[in-house]
Protein backbone atom coordinates (compact mmCIF):
# COMPACT_ATOMS: atom_id res chain seq x y z
CA UNK A 1 0.00 0.00 0.00
CA UNK A 2 1.50 3.29 -1.45
CA UNK A 3 1.44 6.57 -0.33
CA UNK A 4 -0.30 7.73 -3.40
CA UNK A 5 -2.81 4.97 -2.15
CA UNK A 6 -3.85 6.43 1.32
CA UNK A 7 -7.10 7.79 1.65
CA UNK A 8 -8.23 11.73 2.80
CA UNK A 9 -8.53 11.23 6.58
CA UNK A 10 -9.23 14.08 9.58
CA UNK A 11 -9.65 13.48 13.49
CA UNK A 12 -13.10 15.09 14.83
CA UNK A 13 -13.71 15.76 18.22
CA UNK A 14 -17.38 14.13 18.59
CA UNK A 15 -17.58 14.89 22.45
CA UNK A 16 -19.60 17.77 22.07
CA UNK A 17 -21.81 16.37 19.29
CA UNK A 18 -22.12 13.46 21.67
CA UNK A 19 -23.89 15.47 23.86
CA UNK A 20 -25.57 17.76 21.93
CA UNK A 21 -27.21 14.76 20.44
CA UNK A 22 -28.54 13.98 23.73
CA UNK A 23 -26.35 10.57 23.40
CA UNK A 24 -24.54 11.44 26.91
CA UNK A 25 -26.71 12.80 29.75
CA UNK A 26 -23.23 13.67 31.81
CA UNK A 27 -20.67 15.23 30.68
CA UNK A 28 -18.19 13.79 33.23
CA UNK A 29 -19.03 10.53 31.69
CA UNK A 30 -17.20 9.95 28.37
CA UNK A 31 -19.03 8.46 25.50
CA UNK A 32 -17.23 5.68 23.96
CA UNK A 33 -19.91 3.88 22.07
CA UNK A 34 -19.47 3.52 18.02
CA UNK A 35 -19.07 5.99 15.57
CA UNK A 36 -21.15 7.70 13.16
CA UNK A 37 -20.91 5.94 10.33
CA UNK A 38 -18.35 3.06 10.25
CA UNK A 39 -17.65 -0.87 9.71
CA UNK A 40 -20.69 -2.00 12.07
CA UNK A 41 -22.68 -0.10 8.92
CA UNK A 42 -21.08 -1.37 6.04
CA UNK A 43 -19.98 -4.90 7.45
CA UNK A 44 -24.14 -4.87 8.76
CA UNK A 45 -25.43 -3.86 4.68
CA UNK A 46 -22.62 -6.04 3.10
CA UNK A 47 -24.02 -9.19 5.37
CA UNK A 48 -27.73 -8.12 4.77
CA UNK A 49 -29.65 -5.13 3.26
CA UNK A 50 -32.65 -6.03 4.97
CA UNK A 51 -31.46 -6.15 8.35
CA UNK A 52 -29.26 -2.94 7.91
CA UNK A 53 -32.77 -1.34 6.26
CA UNK A 54 -34.89 -2.37 9.21
CA UNK A 55 -32.11 -1.57 11.74
CA UNK A 56 -31.65 1.74 10.39
CA UNK A 57 -34.70 2.53 8.15
CA UNK A 58 -34.77 6.30 9.36
CA UNK A 59 -31.24 7.16 8.80
CA UNK A 60 -29.80 4.40 6.24
CA UNK A 61 -27.43 7.02 4.94
CA UNK A 62 -24.81 9.44 6.72
CA UNK A 63 -26.24 11.93 8.60
CA UNK A 64 -25.07 15.75 8.91
CA UNK A 65 -25.72 18.15 11.99
CA UNK A 66 -26.60 21.35 11.44
CA UNK A 67 -23.04 22.37 11.03
CA UNK A 68 -22.89 19.61 8.08
CA UNK A 69 -20.57 17.76 10.36
CA UNK A 70 -21.22 13.85 10.24
CA UNK A 71 -22.61 13.12 13.24
CA UNK A 72 -24.40 10.28 15.33
CA UNK A 73 -28.19 10.48 13.93
CA UNK A 74 -30.82 11.56 16.76
CA UNK A 75 -31.56 9.13 19.15
CA UNK A 76 -34.40 6.99 18.09
CA UNK A 77 -36.94 5.92 20.89
CA UNK A 78 -37.97 2.16 20.92
CA UNK A 79 -38.49 -0.49 23.15
CA UNK A 80 -35.21 -1.42 25.08
CA UNK A 81 -34.03 -4.98 23.98
CA UNK A 82 -31.90 -7.08 25.71
CA UNK A 83 -28.29 -7.13 25.91
CA UNK A 84 -25.48 -9.94 25.54
CA UNK A 85 -23.39 -10.34 28.75
CA UNK A 86 -20.00 -10.11 26.36
CA UNK A 87 -21.44 -6.69 24.90
CA UNK A 88 -22.49 -5.13 28.54
CA UNK A 89 -18.88 -6.24 30.53
CA UNK A 90 -16.99 -4.50 27.30
CA UNK A 91 -18.71 -1.22 27.51
CA UNK A 92 -18.18 -1.12 31.34
CA UNK A 93 -14.48 -2.34 31.37
CA UNK A 94 -14.60 0.27 28.23
CA UNK A 95 -15.63 2.83 30.00
CA UNK A 96 -12.77 2.60 32.85
CA UNK A 97 -10.06 2.49 30.25
CA UNK A 98 -10.90 5.47 28.72
CA UNK A 99 -11.49 7.63 31.29
CA UNK A 100 -7.93 6.07 32.94
CA UNK A 101 -6.37 7.03 29.89
CA UNK A 102 -8.14 10.71 29.19
CA UNK A 103 -6.59 11.99 32.74
CA UNK A 104 -3.64 10.33 32.12
CA UNK A 105 -3.49 12.58 28.78
CA UNK A 106 -4.42 15.09 30.60
CA UNK A 107 -1.62 14.79 33.62
CA UNK A 108 0.65 14.91 30.49
CA UNK A 109 -0.77 18.23 29.48
CA UNK A 110 -0.87 19.70 33.04
CA UNK A 111 -4.23 20.25 32.11
CA UNK A 112 -5.72 20.24 35.23
CA UNK A 113 -9.56 21.44 34.60
CA UNK A 114 -9.99 18.45 31.99
CA UNK A 115 -8.16 16.12 34.92
CA UNK A 116 -10.79 17.81 37.51
CA UNK A 117 -13.65 16.88 35.18
CA UNK A 118 -13.80 14.02 34.44
CA UNK A 119 -14.52 10.76 36.80
CA UNK A 120 -12.22 8.70 38.05
CA UNK A 121 -12.03 5.05 36.38
CA UNK A 122 -14.20 3.54 39.31
CA UNK A 123 -16.67 6.59 39.38
CA UNK A 124 -17.15 6.16 35.85
CA UNK A 125 -18.20 2.56 35.57
CA UNK A 126 -20.46 3.44 38.52
CA UNK A 127 -21.61 6.20 36.29
CA UNK A 128 -22.51 4.18 33.68
CA UNK A 129 -23.92 1.64 35.48
CA UNK A 130 -26.67 3.62 36.94
CA UNK A 131 -27.20 5.52 33.84
CA UNK A 132 -27.77 1.66 31.74
CA UNK A 133 -29.25 -0.38 34.43
CA UNK A 134 -32.02 1.87 34.83
CA UNK A 135 -33.06 1.94 31.11
CA UNK A 136 -31.92 -1.91 30.60
CA UNK A 137 -34.52 -4.53 29.74
CA UNK A 138 -35.34 -6.25 33.32
CA UNK A 139 -33.46 -9.03 32.61
CA UNK A 140 -30.20 -7.86 31.81
CA UNK A 141 -30.15 -5.39 35.45
CA UNK A 142 -28.15 -8.24 36.96
CA UNK A 143 -25.46 -8.32 33.62
CA UNK A 144 -25.31 -5.17 34.61
CA UNK A 145 -24.61 -5.20 38.59
CA UNK A 146 -22.04 -8.49 37.32
CA UNK A 147 -20.55 -6.20 35.07
CA UNK A 148 -19.83 -3.60 36.93
CA UNK A 149 -18.27 -6.10 39.69
CA UNK A 150 -16.33 -7.58 37.44
CA UNK A 151 -14.89 -4.75 35.88
CA UNK A 152 -13.95 -2.80 38.60
CA UNK A 153 -11.73 -5.63 40.18
CA UNK A 154 -10.30 -5.75 36.42
CA UNK A 155 -9.62 -2.71 36.07
CA UNK A 156 -7.88 -2.12 39.71
CA UNK A 157 -5.74 -5.20 38.60
CA UNK A 158 -5.37 -3.67 34.96
CA UNK A 159 -3.89 -0.16 36.76
CA UNK A 160 -1.25 -2.17 39.09
CA UNK A 161 -0.12 -4.02 35.48
CA UNK A 162 0.48 -0.83 33.78
CA UNK A 163 0.97 1.57 36.19
CA UNK A 164 4.58 2.03 35.10
CA UNK A 165 3.00 2.17 31.13
CA UNK A 166 5.78 5.43 29.56
CA UNK A 167 3.90 5.71 26.22
CA UNK A 168 2.43 8.67 26.02
CA UNK A 169 -1.22 9.66 25.22
CA UNK A 170 -1.83 10.82 22.01
CA UNK A 171 -5.75 10.23 21.82
CA UNK A 172 -8.89 8.78 23.78
CA UNK A 173 -11.92 7.98 21.95
CA UNK A 174 -11.77 10.20 18.97
CA UNK A 175 -13.18 9.78 16.14
CA UNK A 176 -11.43 9.90 12.73
CA UNK A 177 -13.21 10.50 9.46
CA UNK A 178 -11.99 8.64 6.04
CA UNK A 179 -13.37 9.39 2.57
CA UNK A 180 -12.87 5.69 1.00
CA UNK A 181 -12.22 4.82 -2.88
CA UNK A 182 -14.16 6.51 -6.40
CA UNK A 183 -17.23 7.61 -4.29
CA UNK A 184 -15.82 9.20 -1.40
CA UNK A 185 -17.57 7.01 1.18
CA UNK A 186 -17.45 8.29 4.06
CA UNK A 187 -16.14 5.62 7.12
CA UNK A 188 -15.58 6.76 10.47
CA UNK A 189 -13.91 5.23 13.50
CA UNK A 190 -13.55 5.77 17.09
CA UNK A 191 -10.15 5.22 18.24
CA UNK A 192 -9.70 4.02 21.74
CA UNK A 193 -6.38 4.52 22.69
CA UNK A 194 -3.52 6.10 20.29
CA UNK A 195 -0.09 5.77 22.04
CA UNK A 196 3.51 7.54 21.32
CA UNK A 197 6.37 5.58 22.18
CA UNK A 198 9.78 6.36 22.97
CA UNK A 199 10.78 5.95 19.56
CA UNK A 200 7.56 8.53 18.66
CA UNK A 201 5.99 6.03 16.71
CA UNK A 202 1.93 6.02 17.42
CA UNK A 203 0.02 2.90 17.73
CA UNK A 204 -3.73 3.09 16.97
CA UNK A 205 -5.09 0.42 20.43
CA UNK A 206 -8.37 -0.67 20.38
CA UNK A 207 -9.26 -2.63 23.98
CA UNK A 208 -10.78 -6.02 23.63
CA UNK A 209 -12.85 -7.99 26.35
CA UNK A 210 -12.97 -11.59 26.40
CA UNK A 211 -13.80 -15.06 28.22
CA UNK A 212 -10.74 -16.40 27.33
CA UNK A 213 -7.55 -14.96 25.68
CA UNK A 214 -6.90 -17.25 22.47
CA UNK A 215 -2.96 -17.14 20.31
CA UNK A 216 -4.67 -16.23 17.75
CA UNK A 217 -6.51 -13.37 18.58
CA UNK A 218 -4.25 -10.91 16.90
CA UNK A 219 -4.26 -12.64 13.52
CA UNK A 220 -8.22 -12.76 13.53
CA UNK A 221 -8.33 -8.81 13.99
CA UNK A 222 -5.90 -8.51 11.46
CA UNK A 223 -8.86 -9.34 8.97
CA UNK A 224 -11.65 -7.38 10.37
CA UNK A 225 -12.49 -4.71 8.79
CA UNK A 226 -12.20 -2.38 11.96
CA UNK A 227 -8.92 -2.99 12.07
CA UNK A 228 -7.94 -2.72 8.47
CA UNK A 229 -9.59 1.21 9.13
CA UNK A 230 -7.45 1.13 11.79
CA UNK A 231 -4.35 0.59 10.17
CA UNK A 232 -5.56 2.70 7.14
CA UNK A 233 -6.32 5.45 8.71
CA UNK A 234 -2.92 5.35 11.13
CA UNK A 235 -1.07 5.61 8.14
CA UNK A 236 -2.62 8.49 6.76
CA UNK A 237 -2.58 10.83 9.28
CA UNK A 238 0.86 9.82 11.44
CA UNK A 239 2.87 8.70 8.38
CA UNK A 240 6.39 8.15 9.21
CA UNK A 241 5.89 8.08 12.49
CA UNK A 242 2.64 5.74 12.44
CA UNK A 243 3.63 2.75 14.75
CA UNK A 244 0.93 -0.37 13.80
CA UNK A 245 -2.02 -1.96 15.32
CA UNK A 246 -2.41 -3.37 18.81
CA UNK A 247 -5.45 -5.11 20.63
CA UNK A 248 -5.27 -4.38 24.40
CA UNK A 249 -6.58 -7.84 25.69
CA UNK A 250 -8.29 -8.55 29.12
CA UNK A 251 -9.82 -11.59 29.73
CA UNK A 252 -12.32 -11.12 32.58
CA UNK A 253 -12.92 -13.29 35.11
CA UNK A 254 -16.46 -15.46 35.62
CA UNK A 255 -19.09 -12.84 37.96
CA UNK A 256 -18.86 -15.93 40.05
CA UNK A 257 -15.73 -16.59 40.20
CA UNK A 258 -14.53 -14.85 43.47
CA UNK A 259 -11.29 -15.44 43.22
CA UNK A 260 -10.62 -15.62 39.49
CA UNK A 261 -7.81 -12.66 38.08
CA UNK A 262 -7.81 -11.20 34.90
CA UNK A 263 -4.88 -11.87 32.03
CA UNK A 264 -4.06 -9.44 29.83
CA UNK A 265 -2.08 -9.49 26.62
CA UNK A 266 -1.34 -7.08 23.72
CA UNK A 267 -0.84 -8.26 20.70
CA UNK A 268 0.32 -6.88 17.79
CA UNK A 269 -2.39 -6.98 15.18
CA UNK A 270 -0.41 -8.38 11.36
CA UNK A 271 -1.22 -5.72 8.70
CA UNK A 272 -2.43 -7.88 6.14
CA UNK A 273 -1.34 -5.97 2.77
CA UNK A 274 -3.12 -8.02 0.03
CA UNK A 275 -7.04 -6.56 2.38
CA UNK A 276 -5.19 -3.62 3.07
CA UNK A 277 -4.72 -3.12 -0.79
CA UNK A 278 -8.54 -2.79 -1.61
CA UNK A 279 -9.86 -2.31 1.23
CA UNK A 280 -11.01 1.20 0.25
CA UNK A 281 -12.84 -0.03 -3.22
CA UNK A 282 -14.57 -2.28 -1.27
CA UNK A 283 -15.82 -0.12 1.02
CA UNK A 284 -16.30 2.40 -1.67
CA UNK A 285 -18.79 -0.26 -3.21
CA UNK A 286 -20.89 -1.35 -0.68
CA UNK A 287 -21.48 2.69 -0.04
CA UNK A 288 -22.43 2.95 -3.91
CA UNK A 289 -25.09 -0.13 -3.21
CA UNK A 290 -26.70 1.68 -0.50
CA UNK A 291 -26.81 5.56 -2.45
CA UNK A 292 -28.10 3.67 -5.71
CA UNK A 293 -31.35 1.64 -3.35
CA UNK A 294 -31.74 5.53 -2.05
CA UNK A 295 -31.77 7.17 -5.22
CA UNK A 296 -34.47 4.28 -6.84
CA UNK A 297 -36.35 4.85 -3.82
CA UNK A 298 -36.62 1.65 -2.08
CA UNK A 299 -37.58 1.77 1.31
CA UNK A 300 -35.08 0.48 3.79
CA UNK A 301 -37.05 -2.22 5.14
CA UNK A 302 -37.42 -3.41 1.58
CA UNK A 303 -34.03 -3.68 0.63
CA UNK A 304 -32.37 -7.41 -0.37
CA UNK A 305 -32.37 -9.96 2.20
CA UNK A 306 -29.64 -12.58 2.74
CA UNK A 307 -31.27 -15.34 4.50
CA UNK A 308 -28.55 -17.83 5.73
CA UNK A 309 -27.07 -19.22 8.84
CA UNK A 310 -24.96 -15.60 9.99
CA UNK A 311 -27.89 -13.71 9.20
CA UNK A 312 -30.92 -16.00 10.43
CA UNK A 313 -29.21 -17.11 13.22
CA UNK A 314 -25.47 -16.92 14.66
CA UNK A 315 -24.16 -17.54 17.73
CA UNK A 316 -27.48 -18.89 19.36
CA UNK A 317 -29.54 -15.52 18.36
CA UNK A 318 -32.46 -15.40 16.21
CA UNK A 319 -32.55 -12.30 13.95
CA UNK A 320 -35.20 -9.94 15.28
CA UNK A 321 -36.61 -9.95 11.91
CA UNK A 322 -36.59 -13.59 11.37
CA UNK A 323 -40.61 -13.92 11.28
CA UNK A 324 -41.13 -10.78 9.52
CA UNK A 325 -38.61 -11.77 6.86
CA UNK A 326 -39.46 -15.40 6.92
CA UNK A 327 -42.99 -14.50 5.79
CA UNK A 328 -42.96 -12.12 2.80
CA UNK A 329 -43.00 -13.31 -0.39
CA UNK A 330 -40.48 -10.18 -1.55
Amino acid sequence: MNSESLPTVYKAAMVSSDIREGTLADPRLMFTGPSPFGGHRYVLFDTCPRKYGLDHSDYPMPYYDSENVLAAPPTEEGEEGKSAWELIRGTTIHTGLAHHYARKQAREKGDSDRYNLLYSPLESMEALHAQERERAHYDDRSLWDDALVVSQRVYREYAKRFAFERAKVEVVEEVFVMELGESKAPYTFRLDLGLRDSNQKVWMVDHKSTTRLRTDHGWIYGISAQFQAYAIGGRAVYGANYGGVMANMMEMPDPEDSEGRAVFSRPQVPQVTGFLAGFAERISGIYERMQDLVKKGIPPELWPKRPGTHTCKAYGRICPYYEKCSSSLD
